[in-house]
Parts: structure tokens; sequence; C-alpha cells
């Protein structure tokens, strides 16, 4: 294929994704000309049968090269790629136009568009290896961290990759100017950030349950989640900026039934119980957000005071607010014991996490289960 044909397909799609109009071809084609480094060009007449953005900006990436526009460094190929990608990404003002827009017929095709997005213009990478969490060493440095709204559009760094193609869907969160977008590395299916706007540490407070429910109330056809949730999160890391994991519903922990039932005097209309897991659970579950959130705090603050770390799994099925607690030790090395050991041990199958079940509160002998329900009956 003929790098006219590349740079006119590369036009295109850059249109079809609705970031462009027709109108607007000559100069998608002369930015990409531009970044590419190619003096001559004659436009081929556009086509229907496109190959995929990956494709093309690989194509566009070995032009760049041969013209030495840049040299034969990662650094220099993943910038240029970034950049590419940015022009096939239509803005953050019109992308979140199209998803409220889609919103109205159908939540879970407003997402479908976004996810869709952000695979095809390489925000999300099809990569389940572990990746290293990153660490700022500026006090001063900007974005401020890894998930920070700054990152939008960022040319990157010597810590940060470039991710100009970066975009992020605005939500409003009990009043909280919030945004989401999916991880680069997914763990699980459409594993997606809530992002609060303020860099501030997330806060286990009744509003904090609310905004956590709030998201499922949005999005009923996903989960979502406070996994990374520390009492001294170190200023340098995305522990220091509140945020929450989701993704797709369908984990295995949904499955779990009760082992136990117990009630909550304060709130007689929640379900509450003991769930047939490896490590410490409980599910609460109500139709009213607001009471559901308030029944969560007594929870919270009884872990609190006995030094335990309660990481909150929520859900919509129909009518009812569901949130599954797991309930674990202190751990001064625990920052995110979702991915403990590399594995999603919390999400996964029951027979797949015994070699976490020393990290659960209470352990599953006679003794361990008869001091757990003692200590749920309490709340």
């Amino acid at each position: 294929m003929s790098i006219n044909q590349v740079v006119t397909d590369f036009a295109t799609l850059a249109i079809k994704n609705d970031g462009f109009m027709e109108m607007d071809r000559l100069y998608i084609q002369n930015r990409v000309l531009a970044l590419i480094g190619t003096k001559y060009f004659v436009p081929c007449v556009p086509r229907e049968n496109l190959p995929s953005a990956n494709a093309l900006v690989e194509k566009l990436v070995e032009e760049a090269l041969e013209n030495k526009l840049i040299e034969n460094q990662s650094k220099d190929k993943e910038v240029l790629s970034s950049k590419l990608m940015d022009l096939l990404t239509p803005p953050t003002s019109v992308i979140n136009a199209l998803f409220s827009k889609i919103y109205t017929k159908s939540p879970e095709d407003a997402t479908h568009y976004f996810y869709h997005l952000c695979c095809q213009n390489a925000s999300v990478k099809s990569v389940t290896e572990s990746v290293a969490p990153i660490e700022w060493k500026q006090d001063n440095a900007y974005p401020k961290c890894p998930v920070c709204f700054t990152n939008e559009g960022y040319i990157g760094n010597e810590q940060l990759p470039a991710k100009v193609q970066h975009r992020m869907i605005r939500m409003n969160l009990e009043g909280s100017s919030w945004g989401f977008y999916y991880k680069e590395h997914p763990q699980f299916l459409e594993h997606c950030l809530f992002v609060a706007e303020k860099h501030q540490p997330l806060d286990m407070k009744q509003k904090t349950l609310d905004q956590l429910l709030q998201i499922v109330e949005i999005f009923p056809h996903y989960f979502a989640g406070a996994f990374a949730f520390s009492e001294n999160p170190n200023p340098k890391s995305s522990l220091s900026h509140a945020h929450f994991e989701g993704g797709k519903r369908g984990l295995p922990i949904e499955k779990t039934t009760f082992e136990t039932l117990f009630s909550l005097k304060k709130y007689p209309k929640i379900i509450a119980g003991i769930l047939k897991w490896p490590v410490s659970a409980v599910r609460m579950q109500g139709e009213n957000r607001k009471e559901l959130a308030s029944a969560l705090m007594l929870l919270l603050k009884k872990c609190h005071k006995q030094k335990l770390i309660v990481l909150p799994v929520a859900r919509k099925n129909h009518n009812f607010f569901e949130v599954d607690c797991f309930i674990l030790k202190a751990c001064d090395n625990l920052e995110l014991p979702i991915y403990y050991q590399d594995k999603q041990w919390l999400l996964r199958n029951p027979c797949e996490i015994d070699e976490a079940k020393h990290i659960s509160a209470f352990d599953q002998s006679t003794q361990g289960k008869v001091q757990f329900k003692a200590f749920c009956e309490s709340l």
C-alpha cells in the first residue's frame, strides 16, 4: 500500500470517527504529512473498507523513520504514534456530546461507543501483564499524578508515556466533578477508572459511598469498587487521587450466595449477610441508595475502629443496589489488594484465591466463622 493511500485512508477514518467533516480532509492530510516528513503527496480516491487504525499508524511511523524525521527509538515512535492517534480521536467536547446523545437511548451503547473508540486509538491495549505503578519524582509535577484530569491530551515526559489521544467522559457525582476513562492495561473486561477532578485522597465517608452507588445507577451494566483505598497514601502515587475502578458485570462474586443473614436494627429494609467466600465478605442490598450508603457506613466505622480495611464492590440488580464488602487485615504494603500476587483474587473464582486467605480479617475455621458472625451481628 502506497503512502498516498495510507494518508488518504487515515483522513477517511478520522472523518468517520466524527471528529472532523469531509471539508476537513485537506487539513487532516497536511497535518499527517507534516508529522511524517513527507513532502510529495498525490491524493487517492477515498474507500469504504479501511485498514485498522493501528495498521495505518504503523505505516506512517515507518514513513517518518525513512524520512529521518524521528530516531528509531521507542520514545520517538511512541510520541509520534500518540500524536497520530490524537488526530483520529474527536476532541473531548465532541466525544462527551456524542456519549450523552447515545446515553439517552442506552447507557450500554454509550459505553460501547467510548470503549470502541479507546481501543481503536490505542488508549486501551490488549495487554494483561502486570504493569508497575507510576510514581512521580518531582514535588511540583505536572500532571500531579497518573490519574489526574490534566493527563488528557498530555504529550508525556520521562516518567509518563505519551497520551495525546487520552480522553475522559465527564460526570457529576453527588455535586462533584468526576470523569471516567478506560485503563490502558486492563485486568478485566472494560476495566475503567472513575476519577475525581480534584486531586485529593479517597476519603471513605458516606458521600464517597453515595458516589460509588451513583456510578452503578448511571451504568447498571457495570460494577464499581474502591480497590485503591489507603489510610496513608503515598502523595506521589495514584492513591493520592480519589478514584474508583469498574468494569463489565459478570464477576464470579456476583453468583455467590449468603452463608448466613444478619439484621441491621437501624436499617430494617436493608438485606445483609455473610457470603460464601474464602475471604471475609459481607453483602448488603437495598432499594434506597442513600439508606444503603448509611448502612455501609456502620460497617466501615466498626472496621475502622478495629483497624480493618473494607473494599466495597457495588452493582445494581434491577431495582436493588448491591454491595459486596471484603474485610481485610491492615497491611503496610497492601496498596492494591485486588491484585494480590498479580492476580485479581478478590474477583476470581473461590478455588483460585486460597493463597490470599491470610489477609482475610477472619479465617475460615469454625471459630473464625463464629467470630465473624458475632462481628456482623453487633452492627
